[in-house]
C-alpha cells in the first residue's frame, strides 16, 4: 500500500477538483504535499492529519472529558457535567453546545462514543 496519493486520487478522497488542491498549494492551504519535478505527492499521514483538524461535529476541547463521566455514571444532569468536567469552568450553555455536537455526531463517530 501506497503512503502517498496523487493529486488526482486526492481529489477523488475529497470529491474536489484538482484546480483546488493546485490553488491551495500557491496559498499555502491544505495538507502538506511532496513535489519531485512535476510530480505532486501528498504524504497520507499529512491527509489524515488534515482531515482531522477539519473535523468540527467532535473534536472539541473536553469532548473526552464529558464522554468519560458518562460512560462511568451512566447518565447525569446538567448541574453534575457541569460540576464534574473541565474544572467547573464552563457555562451550563457551552456545556449543552457539546452535548449537543456530541449527540449529533456523524453515525460512524457515535460508534466510537460508545
Amino acid at each position: 500500500m501506497s503512503t502517498t496519493l496523487s493529486e488526482v486520487d486526492l481529489t477523488v478522497r475529497w470529491g474536489m477538483s484538482p484546480k483546488t488542491l493546485q490553488r491551495w498549494r500557491t496559498t499555502k492551504q491544505g495538507p502538506e504535499y511532496l513535489k519531485l519535478g512535476k510530480k505532486v505527492q501528498y504524504p497520507l499521514a499529512a491527509i489524515e492529519q488534515f482531515e482531522n483538524l477539519a473535523r468540527t461535529n467532535v473534536a472539541f476541547e473536553g469532548a473526552d472529558e464529558i464522554l468519560l463521566y458518562l460512560r462511568q455514571t451512566d447518565h447525569a444532569t446538567l448541574i453534575q457535567i457541569q460540576a464534574a468536567c473541565l474544572g467547573g469552568q464552563n457555562s451550563s450553555g457551552q456545556i449543552q453546545n457539546q452535548l449537543y455536537r456530541l449527540a449529533n455526531a456523524t453515525p460512524r463517530q457515535r460508534t466510537l462514543l460508545h
